[in-house]
Order: C-alpha cells, then sequence, then structure tokens
C-alpha cells in the first residue's frame, strides 16, 4: 500500500531513455514541489520500483523504451503494487493499446512532444486530490 502523499511531498518514478526528455520531466516535476527518483530503462525502473514501491505515488513511464518494452514495465510494475498509479508518454499509440492499459489501471497519457504543464498536470491528477486528516 501506498503511502499518503501528503506526508511529504509527491514521490515520482520517471522512467525515460531520452536524458533531455528525463531532464526537462525531472525539472517539471520538482518545480511542482515533488521529489523525483530517475531510470532510464525498464530494467532499472523495475528495480527501483521493487525497492522502494510503498514510498513511490506515481510513476511517469515512457512506453517507447529500448530493450524491455514500456508495455511490459507497465504490466511488472502492477504486479509489484497493483494499485501503483501510472501516466504513460508516448510519441504515438494505437486505440487498441491505450485501452488495454487503461482496462489494467492507467492513470493518465502524456502525448509527446507536451508542454511541462501538461507534464504536471496529468501527474498531478493521477496522484489525485491530497486527503485531509
Amino acid at each position: 500500500m501506498a503511502r499518503e502523499p501528503t506526508e511529504t511531498a509527491a514521490r515520482v518514478l520517471v522512467v525515460e531513455d531520452d536524458e533531455a526528455v528525463r531532464r526537462v520531466a525531472t525539472l517539471t516535476l520538482r518545480a511542482a514541489g515533488m521529489d523525483v527518483v530517475q531510470a532510464s530503462d525498464g530494467e532499472t525502473a523495475i528495480e527501483l520500483f521493487r525497492d522502494r514501491a510503498d514510498e513511490i505515488d506515481c510513476v511517469l513511464l515512457d512506453l517507447g523504451l529500448p530493450g524491455m518494452s514500456g508495455e511490459e514495465v507497465f504490466g511488472r510494475l502492477l504486479e509489484i503494487r497493483s494499485d501503483a498509479r501510472i501516466v504513460v508518454a508516448t510519441g504515438s499509440i494505437e486505440d487498441a493499446v491505450l485501452d488495454g492499459l487503461r482496462a489494467r489501471g492507467l492513470r493518465g497519457v502524456v502525448h509527446k512532444p507536451s508542454s511541462i504543464d501538461v507534464i504536471r498536470d496529468t501527474v498531478l491528477r493521477a496522484i489525485g486530490p491530497p486527503r485531509t486528516p
């Protein structure tokens, strides 16, 4: 079970193989007050998520990863924590693939290229409103 993001800043795992895109996403989310953990490939993302699943409030996952596909990473993250909040980032995606991911709990989509506002707002919606005690 995930911690409540209101305990401290929300923590987001950014999974992106393109260093420039990963840097922009990281800076964007940090500017919005979030803590960011980064991975440049699927295997690293899975290891980080396995080790810190209870600390990660949302995953921003590139679907176009080399090696292990983003779709496979998506499934593996859900095996680790079935309620994982995952937002995918993609340049293009077939409707059938998107529908399949939504059926499995996808929380949002960022279409590349995208503005920093869209990245921030999509992740914030995925995390959800802060809960009051």
